[in-house]
């Protein structure tokens, strides 16, 4: 229920970064980045549905390969969002710019990661044994 849950936030706050780049563009600051990464987390996004809803979804071993890539996903999108909030905010400096997207930002999209790790390589018994 609460993976359902965490999955309907997430997916609304997603769609509101989908909007915010239609409307007003990408970010100054390193704008490809904001293509790659709503795209992988929209990739993300859909192995998360897969799992709160037991569904299989494509393939286990393609859930397998884009892993590591949603791993530096998590890591870009902080990397990212610290380095903008530093631009944005200098007079707090870059340590504490990192510290505060940290705080904020892991607790958010680490469940994500988790469900996705979950989804790929601890469901091979429940969910992808329809497919068999």
């Amino acid at each position: 229920m609460l993976w359902k849950l965490y999955f309907a936030l997430f997916g609304v706050t997603t769609l509101g970064g989908v909007g915010v780049i239609l409307v007003d563009g990408p970010h100054p600051i390193y704008p490809l980045a904001d293509y790659v990464i709503l795209t992988l987390t929209i990739a993300q996004l859909v192995g998360l549905f897969g799992y709160a809803f037991q569904r299989p979804i494509l393939s286990e071993r393609l859930w397998q390969s884009a892993f590591p890539l949603f791993t530096l996903n998590l890591i870009a999108t902080l990397v990212i969002a610290s380095i903008r909030f530093a631009a944005a905010r200098p007079e707090y400096g870059a340590p504490v710019a990192a510290f505060a997207v940290i705080l904020v930002g892991l607790p958010w999209h680490l469940p994500l990661l988790l469900a996705d790790r979950r989804y790929a390589f601890r469901s091979t018994t429940v969910i992808w044994k329809e497919l068999v």
